[in-house]
């Protein structure tokens, strides 16, 4: 599942707003099982928003081929290639943000916290001893060229979004951690 940039700036909106949330979170079994229910019909919702995009920028880029052919059949070359343009353009904008950033990061190894690091697993998990010792499933996903939100799958119901910054040259990052948009200061790679 791919973040809208709507679903973004209110992540980013709750994550450095919220502060401190652990006190709170309810702590009864009920109330927490009916967050965990919101959050998962939230996760299909987005699904299925993402998958309805799909299908509409496929008939869309049909829609402009059939445009452009029209035109180059009326001899308008010029308008055929603003139509090819509007055509690439709606191609290139479908799934492919951070493609770039999540092949530089596949298999990488970063500071985390000190001296504990993580891994950017190819399958878009990441990987962390004290994390996976303490039953967090976590995935990495990459909402622009230089930007990685770290979602919380499993083992909690609350602090689920990390936000990491990379410099330009993907040696580096800044971000918001876990904890309530504690900043995470500048953070170096460890290995590729």
């Amino acid at each position: 599942m791919r973040l809208s940039h709507a679903s973004l700036a209110l992540l980013l909106s709750a994550v450095v707003l919220a502060g401190p949330a652990d006190d709170r979170i309810p702590k009864s079994p009920a109330a927490r099982a009916a967050l965990a229910r919101l959050a998962a019909a939230r996760q299909d919702a987005e699904e299925q928003f993402d998958e309805a995009i799909k299908k509409a920028t496929a008939k869309a880029v049909a829609d402009l081929e059939a445009a452009k052919a029209v035109a180059m059949k009326a001899g308008n070359l010029e308008e055929a290639n603003r139509i090819q343009g509007a055509a690439n353009e709606t191609k290139s904008d479908n799934g492919k943000i951070g493609e770039e950033l999540k092949s530089r990061l596949a298999g990488t190894t970063w500071q985390w916290a000190g001296t504990n690091t993580i891994r950017f697993d190819s399958d878009g998990m990441v990987s962390n001893k004290d994390w996976a010792a303490r039953g967090l499933v976590t995935r990495w996903e990459p909402v622009d060229q230089r930007t990685v939100v770290l979602v919380i799958q499993q083992g909690r119901t609350h602090n689920l979004y990390a936000i990491l910054s990379f410099d330009a040259n993907i040696g580096s990052y800044r971000g918001l951690d876990f904890e309530g948009g504690k900043k995470l200061w500048v953070s170096k790679l460890v290995s590729r």
